[in-house]
C-alpha cells in the first residue's frame, strides 16, 4: 500500500498519440440530433455542439448491442468491454466478502484501478454509492430505458471531477420514450446450476401537446440458486506455484512457476492434520505425530504424504483440494431486486424545460463468509478425551504433551451439496443475509439562451440503507474453549459439580457458569450439534446497519463566443459542482469488540463536502487547410475538499483529421486521485495525490 500511496504522490505526466478509423470514432453529436435528439452529453467533454469531435475517445455501448447482450445485468454487458478490467457482477468476488456489504452488487472497475476510482453517472449526474466502501450498484439502474452507455478512460478528472481518475461510465436513459414495452428474460448456465430469470416493462407518453412528457418504469430480478466452487465441472483450483526443479544456479532453464492443478491446503483439513508436535521424553519424538489426518465420522488416522508445501498451499501429495480443502467459495449467490423508475419533464417556456428523475431499488442477497478455518495453529493437550487411541498410544509411548493442528471447521456439512441453510449449520461457515434500499430523486431545470448557448442545473439527494444479518458466525474465543476438552476426574472436577466421567471444556472446571460445551475436533461429522449452537451463539446475530446520503447541486452552461479564428467559433463550457457525502454504521457490540470470525464491523459515522468549479474550451484552429481539420481543447478544474483542501486537475488536447479515414488525437492530462472517494477510505497523505493520465 505504502509503494502505491508513492506513485499516486509522485505523479508522472506524458504524452500519448492514438490514431483511429472515423468510421469507429467517439460519439457524434451531430449524428445523435439528425436523429431527433434534443441534446447530447458527450461523456468526454462538457461541450455538446453539432459537429465538435472531444480528443479524448468515448467507447459507446447503443441500445441494440444491449438489447442484442440480453443480460439480465447491464453490467454484464459493460464488463466485456476492454477497458473494464475489473469490478464485479452481482455473483462474483463480492461472494465471498461480509463486511461493507458489497455482495449483490453490480461494480465497475476501469483499468483495473478500483470501483473508488471509477465515476459512474446517470444521465452525466451523480448517483449515491451503494456501500459504505464506495461503488454504484447499477442493479438499481432502469436498464430498458437506457439508450447508450458512454465509457471514457482518460483525463476525466477535468470534467466530471477528482473520483474519476480511472474514466466515467455514463449511462444515458431515453427520455423520450414513448409508448409500451415489455420483455421476460430467463437464463441458466451450461451445468445447469445457475437460473435467472427478469421481467420488466415500461411506458411513456406526452401531454399537453407534447409539453410534457411521463415515463415510468420497473423491473424484477430472481436468481434464487447457489453455486459454490467445488460443484462446478470445470473448477479444478489451479494457481501458479514454485517449480521443485528449479534452480537459479543449478537448473535455471526450466520454469520457475508452473501452474498446477487440485492445490490442496497445507495446514488443514475437514478432519483435521497435525502440524506439529514438541519433544517428548524419547529422543526423535519431535514433530514425531506430523502429518497425521483424520478422517471420516470414526476420526480414522492416516499418515500422508504431503508433497510439495510453499506456504498454504500444498500438491504432488495426499493433500489435494478435494481432501484437504472445503469448496465452499460462492461462485454464484441468491439474488433478487426490484427496481422503480419515474420521470416527468414539464417545458415552462420554450427555452425552459423542468424535471423530475425518482428511482428506486431494493434488493436482497445471501453470501457466505470465509469458514472460520483453524490453520495449524489449534493446540490440543494431552488430556482431551477426543484424542482417537492410535495417537494417544503414541503420545503416551514418547511422552508428548501437546500437539498443533489445523482444521477447516466445516463439521457436520456434506461440503458436495452444500446450500446455504445447510452452511448455517456447520461450525464455521457463515451465512449472511444482506438487504438494501437506493431511493433518489433529482429536479432538473434546463433551458436555452439564443442559437447558441444552453443552460443545466440539477438538484440531487440519494439514500442507501442497508442491512446485514450474519447466521452462523463464530465466535473465535468460544472455538478455543470448547476444542480444549478433558475427562471430568475426582482430582479436577472441584466445586464445579459435573459429573464425573463426562466430557467438559478445562474452562468450565474453574467457571461453572460460563455455558462452555466441549467440542470434538477429530473426524467429520462428529461435532455436537449443541455445541456448535453454542459456538455459532445463533441467539446473537451479527448485525449492522448502514445509512449512506448524498447531496449534489450542479449548474453548467456551454455555446459558442461571438469570436474565433478562421476555422471556426471558440466553444465553451463552464460550471459549478457542491457536493456532500456522509455515512453511518451501527454495529454489534461483539464485532466492535471483534469477536466474530468473519464481519466484525466497526461503528462509524463521517461526512465531507466539495465544492467544485470548472472551465472548458475548444478552438478550432484549421478548416480544410492542410488538413481537413485540427482542434485545440483545454479543460481545467478547481476543487476544494472539506477533508484536504484544494486541488486542479487539468487536461490539453488536439484533434485532427487528416482524411475521411485517418483521425489523429493527442491528450496530456494530470487526474488527482479523490480523498473522498468512499466516506470510509483512507488518505495516503494531507492532500489528495496526483495521477497522470494519457490516452
Amino acid at each position: 500500500m505504502r509503494g502505491f500511496c508513492n506513485y499516486l504522490k509522485n505523479g508522472s505526466s506524458s504524452v500519448a498519440i492514438m490514431v483511429a478509423v472515423a468510421t469507429s470514432a467517439a460519439f457524434n453529436p451531430a449524428f445523435a440530433q439528425d436523429q431527433g435528439v434534443e441534446q447530447v452529453v458527450v461523456s468526454a467533454s462538457r461541450i455538446s455542439i453539432a459537429g465538435y469531435q472531444q480528443p479524448t475517445p468515448v467507447t459507446v455501448l447503443d441500445a441494440r448491442s444491449l438489447e442484442q447482450e440480453a443480460k439480465a445485468d447491464i453490467g454484464d454487458a459493460i464488463r466485456q468491454l476492454p477497458a473494464v478490467s475489473g469490478g464485479s457482477p452481482q455473483s462474483g468476488s463480492n461472494a465471498i466478502t461480509i463486511s461493507g456489504a458489497p455482495a449483490g452488487q453490480s461494480n465497475l472497475s476501469l483499468r483495473g484501478l478500483g470501483t473508488l476510482r471509477t465515476l459512474v453517472l446517470v444521465d452525466g449526474q451523480r448517483v449515491v454509492q451503494s456501500n459504505i466502501t464506495g461503488g454504484v450498484d447499477l442493479n438499481t439502474i432502469p436498464s430498458s430505458l437506457v439508450q447508450r452507455v458512454d465509457v471514457v478512460t482518460g483525463g476525466a478528472s477535468a470534467a466530471w471531477g477528482s473520483d474519476a481518475v480511472a474514466g466515467v461510465v455514463n449511462l444515458v436513459i431515453n427520455k423520450n420514450f414513448t409508448g409500451l414495452k415489455a420483455n421476460m428474460e430467463f437464463s441458466d448456465n451450461s451445468s445447469d446450476l445457475y437460473r435467472t430469470f427478469k421481467a420488466e416493462a415500461s411506458y411513456g407518453t406526452s401531454f399537453d401537446g407534447d409539453r410534457g412528457h411521463v415515463i415510468v418504469s420497473g423491473a424484477f430480478v430472481n436468481s434464487p440458486d447457489t453455486v459454490y466452487s467445488g460443484q462446478n465441472e470445470w473448477y479444478n483450483k489451479t494457481q501458479l506455484v514454485p517449480n521443485p526443479v528449479y534452480n537459479a544456479a543449478t537448473n535455471p532453464s526450466v520454469p520457475q512457476l508452473i501452474r498446477v492443478s487440485n492445490i490442496g491446503q497445507s495446514t488443514a483439513t475437514p478432519g483435521g492434520l497435525i502440524v506439529s508436535n514438541p519433544a517428548g521424553t524419547t529422543p526423535g519424538s519431535a514433530n514425531l505425530l506430523r502429518n497425521l489426518m483424520f478422517t471420516g465420522p470414526n476420526a480414522a488416522v492416516t499418515r500422508i504424504n504431503p508433497g510439495n508445501i510453499v506456504g498454504p498451499a500444498a500438491w504432488g501429495g495426499d493433500l489435494n483440494y478435494y481432501t484437504s480443502q472445503t469448496p465452499i467459495t460462492q461462485t454464484a449467490i441468491p439474488y433478487r431486486s426490484t427496481t422503480l423508475f419515474a420521470y416527468g419533464s414539464y417545458k415552462l417556456s420554450d427555452t425552459v424545460r423542468a424535471s423530475v428523475q425518482l428511482n428506486y431499488g431494493k434488493s436482497f442477497s445471501q453470501n457466505s463468509g470465509q469458514a472460520a478455518m483453524r490453520l495449524g495453529n489449534l493446540v490440543i493437550e494431552a488430556d482431551n478425551p477426543y484424542i482417537p487411541q492410535t495417537v494417544r498410544d503414541l503420545m503416551t509411548a514418547n511422552g508428548i504433551p501437546r500437539f498443533t493442528m489445523g482444521t477447516l471447521n466445516t463439521n457436520n456439512a456434506d461440503l458436495r451439496n452444500l446450500n446455504p441453510r445447510l452452511a448455517s449449520t456447520t461450525l464455521g461457515i457463515p451465512v449472511n443475509n444482506n438487504y438494501r434500499q437506493q431511493m433518489r430523486g433529482v429536479f432538473t431545470l434546463d433551458g436555452t439562451l439564443g442559437n447558441d448557448w444552453s443552460w443545466n442545473a440539477y438538484y440531487q439527494h440519494g439514500i442507501t440503507k442497508v442491512a446485514l444479518r450474519v447466521l452462523a458466525n463464530t465466535l473465535t474465543g468460544r472455538v478455543t474453549q470448547a476444542a480444549d476438552a478433558v475427562r471430568v476426574t475426582p482430582g479436577n472436577v472441584g466445586a464445579s459439580g459435573l459429573a464425573v466421567g463426562s466430557i467438559a471444556c478445562r474452562s468450565t472446571l474453574g467457571s461453572p457458569t460460563n455455558g462452555c460445551l466441549p467440542l470434538n475436533v477429530f473426524g467429520e461429522g462428529v461435532a455436537s450439534p449443541d455445541t456448535i449452537a453454542w459456538i455459532n451463539s445463533y441467539n446473537d446475530i451479527d448485525d449492522e446497519d448502514i445509512t449512506l446520503n448524498q447531496d449534489v447541486a450542479a449548474a453548467s452552461m456551454q455555446g459558442v463566443l461571438p469570436w474565433g479564428l478562421s476555422a471556426g467559433k471558440i466553444a465553451v463550457a463552464f460550471g459549478a459542482e457542491y457536493r456532500k457525502e456522509g455515512g453511518r454504521t451501527v454495529a454489534d457490540p461483539r464485532a466492535n469488540a471483534a469477536q466474530w470470525a468473519s464481519g466484525n464491523f466497526a461503528n462509524f459515522a463521517g461526512q465531507y463536502h466539495v465544492e467544485e468549479g470548472f472551465l472548458q474550451v475548444d478552438v478550432p484552429v484549421l478548416k480544410d487547410n492542410v488538413v481537413q481539420s485540427l482542434d485545440f481543447s483545454a479543460a481545467g478544474r478547481l476543487t476544494s475538499y472539506s477533508t484536504s483542501g484544494m486541488v486542479e486537475t487539468w487536461k490539453l488536447g488536439a484533434t485532427s483529421e487528416l482524411s475521411d479515414d485517418i483521425r489523429l488525437r493527442v491528450t496530456w492530462s494530470t487526474d488527482i486521485r479523490a480523498p473522498g472517494a468512499s466516506v470510509s477510505s483512507r488518505r495516503c497523505g494531507r492532500k489528495p495525490s496526483a495521477l497522470s493520465s494519457t490516452t
